[in-house]
């Protein structure tokens, strides 16, 4: 199955938010690469996955009050 990659438009500022996301997408095995450009106004997050869609992404951020949406 081939890889999707996910760009989303985030909230992420600090370095305790970048943690909180961090527990989820470095342990969650459906996510091959993921990272943030904390350079980008947007506070880009990218995620490439085979088996996640977009809901997925955010509905799992949402608790760690990450939140992001689909960047167009």
């Amino acid at each position: 199955m081939q890889a999707s990659v996910h760009i989303f438009k985030t909230n992420i500022n600090t370095i305790e938010q970048i943690k909180k996301a961090d527990s989820f997408l470095s342990k969650n095995s459906k996510i091959k690469k993921w990272n943030i450009d904390l350079e980008d106004c947007d506070k880009i997050l990218k995620i490439e996955s085979s088996q996640l869609e977009t809901y997925d992404i955010i509905g799992s951020l949402k608790p760690f009050n990450i939140y992001c949406e689909v960047l167009e």
